[in-house]
């Protein structure tokens, strides 16, 4: 799944990039849209036991925010990523403002303990 996905995320215009972090298994994922980009850090089968992670999320310029752009880079990496075979997307640490785009994008907080505030895809029908 990881070699075809983000073979498939390139070739739809996203840019790749090496983790900063070097992390195993993990990458930068830019969203571009002509005036914004969108960045997601991914990282495939960490410790949690999630096909894929996502880590960190962000919309620049920040003006951009709140318009729709990382719901649309979020639909469409999870939609290739459940196509090439992934069958769970964990966002971990989210931030208490932002909890309200991740239940609007299918996403649900997990039950306690939940000490990183992690939210598990579940779909964007509320299915499991």
């Amino acid at each position: 799944m990881k070699e075809s996905l983000k073979a498939s995320l390139v070739e739809r215009g996203w840019l790749l990039e090496a983790d900063p972090m070097f992390e195993n298994g993990a990458f930068i994922l830019k969203y571009p849209t002509g005036e914004s980009i969108a960045t997601i850090r991914i990282v495939f089968g960490d410790s949690s036991g999630a096909d894929l992670v996502l880590t960190h999320m962000t919309v620049l310029p920040w003006k951009m925010t709140g318009r729709g752009i990382g719901s649309r880079a979020l639909s469409e990496l999870i939609s290739l990523a459940e196509e090439r075979g992934c069958r769970s997307v964990l966002a971990v640490q989210v931030q208490c403002s932002s909890e309200g785009f991740w239940r609007k994008n299918g996403f649900a907080r997990n039950r306690e303990p939940n000490p990183c505030n992690d939210f598990a895809y579940i779909g964007r029908g509320g299915k499991s």
